[in-house]
């Protein structure tokens, strides 16, 4: 699990490594999930850290749990899932519709 260390109340990425490495291009701190082992740790390392957003991958996500599991322990810090950039339905508009998501979960919809 190779990771970058990020600021205190930093956005975190954690998932795949081409998503890692896309998100660390706009200037991200990131880890790279091989295991669900890995996401576990990655994520409890993100967590005594204070990081205030946590970006992870479907199959991060799945692999901690899932979102009733993180919801039913009170998880902190927020969390915002995205597809995989290795995912197999990733196909044309996928670029497009992973940044506009992203921009909506951080308050960015609608700015140039």
């Amino acid at each position: 699990m190779a990771d970058s260390s990020p600021a205190l109340g930093a956005v975190w990425v954690l998932g795949d490594a081409p998503t890692v490495r896309g998100f660390r291009l706009a200037g991200l701190a990131g880890a790279v999930v091989e295991s669900a082992a890995d996401a576990r740790a990655a994520f409890e390392r993100v967590r005594e850290q204070g990081a205030a957003l946590v970006v992870v991958t479907e199959a991060v996500l799945e692999a901690l749990g899932g979102p009733d599991a993180l919801v039913a322990h009170g998880v902190r810090p927020l969390l915002v899932a995205v597809p995989s950039a290795c995912a197999p339905r990733a196909g044309p508009g996928f670029a497009e519709q992973l940044a506009q998501r992203v921009q909506r979960a951080l308050g960015l919809s609608g700015r140039t």
